[in-house]
């Protein structure tokens, strides 16, 4: 049974009503219309009007396309007991975790850039950026990359599944000619970045050695950045903390979208806030995040309630951005050692889902191609 099949909606119905209600389901576009030169016959061509044509034979198609069978609860049981004979319609639930899916796999017009952000150490970034990597990678077959984009050192390699090397961003940043030519493969990182298995995405680990000196600048991000463009469909990177550094900035400019991450807590959210100002100010413009901008609350601890604090950080962002959107305690994640997502409960999976859902719908509505630049 595959990780999808194990992804089931949430078993608490506050949290899922709050997820479907910040998540519209995804709508597949009309058939476009034909073009008059489409519609107009060929000068002395014979009578079209039962002439077959591809466009309107596949939106027939997709018009009359049999929707999804039922996989979960009672309903998917009697689909399976009589071999599809009996295939009732799949609950709201299910429905809902299909529109999430399809949001999730849907292309876009090239490379996108998501950054994790928060100025705040324990705010979840590192977590987030390990979660959106497995879930996108998961759902999109691959195509996915997460970097460490700390000047010094950060925890995005410790957490991840370990390699049979120890290569980090320093490494790859000394090697880069490798990849200047037109001889250079995507097989070739296999030897700076680390694998996550069934997980689907790859980690670039920040310099984890002691006696290693020195900082990624701005230019140093901007190459690897331009590097992982070139051959991955999503760049997610796990920011620094310190807002004013050269390759934070970078990074900040370089995104397709920021996801802020808080937990539901008000020092958390207080310095999220904080630089969602600077970010409109020095970085997006006013009003930026509204376009280009989601964000995470997760709760902080077991049995915490803090429902009211959770509403009001979800209520103040939803104000600043596109979207926010909650994400449950996990113990499997509480802990800040590797990550093994097979301990990671169906309740989490399935919000991830949703919030991986929500950026990449905000990344749709994007202009083509369009990334951050700094006014002027």
């Amino acid at each position: 049974m595959t990780d999808t099949a194990r992804e089931e909606p949430m078993t608490a119905a506050s949290f899922r009503s709050s997820a479907a209600s910040r998540l519209a389901p995804a709508h597949d576009s009309a058939p476009s219309k034909p073009s008059p030169a489409e519609a107009a016959p060929a000068a002395g061509a014979g009578p079209v009007q039962h002439a077959a044509r591809h466009a309107d034979f596949a939106a027939s198609l997709r018009r009359h396309a049999r929707s999804p069978a039922p996989r979960w609860g009672w309903r998917g049981r009697v689909h399976r007991l009589t071999a599809g004979r009996l295939s009732p319609a799949p609950s709201a639930a299910e429905q809902a975790w299909n529109s999430a899916l399809r949001a999730v796999q849907m292309s876009f017009a090239g490379p996108r850039t998501i950054v994790f952000a928060n100025p705040k150490g324990g705010s979840g970034k590192t977590t987030s950026t390990l979660m959106a990597g497995r879930t996108l990678g998961v759902h999109r077959g691959g195509g996915v990359v997460a970097v460490d984009n700390n000047e010094t050192r950060g925890t995005l390699g410790e957490r991840a599944l370990p390699a049979g090397h120890p290569r980090t961003a320093r490494d790859l940043l000394g090697h880069l000619d490798l990849f200047e030519t037109p001889a250079a493969r995507l097989g070739d990182l296999g030897a700076f970045v680390r694998g996550q298995g069934p997980a689907h995405f790859d980690v670039l680990a920040s310099d984890e050695r002691p006696r290693v000196t020195g900082q990624i600048d701005a230019p140093a991000f901007e190459r690897l950045h331009e590097l992982f463009r070139r051959y991955y469909q999503l760049v997610l990177v796990d920011s620094g903390n310190n807002i004013r550094a050269s390759n934070w900035l970078a990074a900040a400019r370089s995104a397709n979208l920021i996801a802020i991450t808080a937990t539901a807590r008000e020092d958390s959210a207080s310095a999220a806030l904080w630089m969602a100002d600077a970010l409109e100010r020095d970085v997006l413009g006013a009003g930026g995040l509204k376009a280009r901008g989601v964000a995470l609350v997760s709760d902080p601890a077991p049995g915490r309630d803090a429902s009211a604090l959770r509403e009001a950080v979800l209520g103040a962002f939803a104000e600043r951005c596109a979207i926010a959107m909650p994400i449950p305690y996990d113990p499997a994640l509480a802990g800040g050692g590797p990550v093994d997502h097979s301990r990671i409960r169906p309740a989490t999976h399935t919000a991830w889902l949703y919030a991986c859902a929500a950026m990449a719908s905000v990344l749709s509505a994007l202009p083509e191609g369009e990334s951050v630049r700094v006014p002027g």
